[in-house]
């Protein structure tokens, strides 16, 4: 970890330090939740829901020896450090930004409407090869989340991999200014959070926007057969491009396998090196893009293909992202219930009804949310991707599932399709009642659906000794 002065962060965050030691503190970490302080730390009281100033005593009693401040300075401790700042939040990322530009590391910046977290995952395993590398920790990757994963990075980071979302306009526009990244990646363009944006081409202006503040020879990273992109792309920096469906692209995958634990491909670029044959440890065709896109960058970073291929077979993913595990009635569970899009969801079914099993197969599908007027188009459209005769039984959870379970029913489901509005009680009995032994089990929704929860009760529980 990283150690600063409290001079320094004061001088970074143009603040002005009161009830001052008479040396210098030495700062060990920077943290907003007062619950995740340690000793030696900095607390930052954001304003939010609720006043994080009011929570100053107990990041002290957690071991916090300094604080930024931008509350009436009558209300502050007179026993305690505070560096004085207008905007407590705008403090935390001048402060980031600042310790990035200290440390000269170099910056991978990773958006899109799906992906992001494999693909997040998979960049970093690939430039671990040669390079000392920091990456974004779950989901952390907003105007709080990314600041605090700039803050956590060793002093001898060389290279940081940072995942960028966004829900309203204008947010990665911010974060790329913040970053300012080396490397710039857009994993596709789906519907993710389009409430807030409107339009597919809006969502690509605002994830192209990651580009912004791309350094002058910085690289862009995209999708070859999006024409959202390929129309508007960011001709001053050098751009490549990747493709599961095309040989134009700078890196394309073809003779794509997929297995239940795995994908094998064959991983050419267009000036025809020579094919290479690789697996890699995730399920799904959609994941062969995430791994072009870590190839990419890896290339871009002097780590050759083969070497690419080798750290890939290592790959460990971020917990809940396309993860089989052991069910109840010695079910095989298929957790992506962390995120959901129309797109994404349409891909982990193709994939799931790919599988060649004798077993049954059992869906578990809860609302995408965040789809604004579109959700119940958006919703229904599913239907085309569900091959009910693949399946035993459908189990659909949430008020926006309302409209596919409408259009599945016209396609004779009404034995086997089962709709629940709200009340993950009573889905989990039906569950219990009515699967069957060894089946196979697919969860897919947003996490706002909290069907994680569900897929933990379902979870086959370890033997007490």
């Amino acid at each position: 970890m990283a150690v600063w002065k409290l001079s320094e962060i004061t001088k970074a965050v143009n603040g002005e330090l009161i009830n001052a030691p008479k040396e210098d503190l030495l700062i060990h970490g920077i943290q907003q939740d007062s619950r995740e302080i340690k000793e030696g730390y900095l607390f930052v009281p954001l304003i939010a829901e609720r006043n994080g100033h009011d929570f100053l005593q107990q990041a002290r009693e957690a071991g916090a020896i300094a604080s930024f401040w931008s509350e009436d300075l009558e209300k502050a401790p007179k026993d305690l450090p505070l560096i004085i700042v207008e905007d407590n939040l705008k403090a935390l990322q001048d402060t980031a930004s600042w310790y990035l530009q200290k440390i000269q590391a170099e910056v991978v910046a990773i958006t899109g409407s799906n992906g992001k977290t494999t693909t997040k995952d998979m960049t970093a395993k690939v430039l671990e090869r040669k390079y000392k590398t920091h990456k974004t920790a779950g989901n952390f990757n907003n105007h709080i989340g990314l600041p605090l994963t700039l803050l956590t990075m060793p002093a001898d980071t060389e290279i940081v991999v940072l995942e960028m979302g966004t829900s309203n306009p204008g947010e990665i526009e911010f974060l790329s200014k913040l970053a300012k990244p080396d490397t710039a990646i857009v994993t596709m363009i789906g519907e993710s959070h389009i409430e807030a944006f409107g339009t597919r081409e809006n969502l690509a202006k605002e994830k192209i926007s990651i580009a912004n503040f791309l350094k002058q020879d910085g690289l862009f990273i995209y999708p070859a057969e999006e024409e959202l992109i390929t129309n508007q792309l960011p001709q001053k920096y050098r751009h490549k491009s990747f493709s599961v469906v095309g040989t134009t692209a700078d890196l394309f995958a073809e003779n794509i396998v997929e297995k239940i634990n795995s994908t094998e491909f064959t991983v050419q670029d267009k000036e025809n090196i020579g094919a290479l044959a690789m697996e890699i440890p995730v399920p799904g065709q959609y994941n062969v893009n995430n791994a072009l896109i870590a190839l990419l960058v890896g290339l871009e970073y002097g780590i050759s293909l083969k070497e690419g291929k080798d750290q890939l077979a290592k790959l460990e993913l971020t917990k809940d992202r396309l993860e089989w595990t052991e069910g109840i009635k010695d079910w095989s569970l298929l957790n992506d219930a962390y995120n959901a899009s129309p797109s994404s969801m349409r891909a982990v079914l193709n994939y799931f009804q790919g599988i060649e099993t004798k077993e049954k197969k059992v869906l578990v599908l809860g609302d995408i949310l965040e789809l604004g007027d579109l959700s119940k188009e958006l919703h229904a459209g599913l239907a085309e991707a569900i091959n009910l005769s693949i399946y035993d039984l459908v189990y659909l959870y949430g008020p926006a599932m309302q409209s596919l379970y409408e259009e599945l029913i016209k396609k004779e489901g009404k034995e086997k399709v089962f709709h629940y509005r709200d009340g993950k009680a009573e889905l989990a009995r039906a569950l219990k009642e009515n699967v069957v032994e060894g089946s196979y089990v697919l969860f897919k929704s947003s996490n706002g659906t909290d069907l994680l929860s569900l897929v933990q009760e379902l979870r086959k529980k370890p033997n007490k000794k």
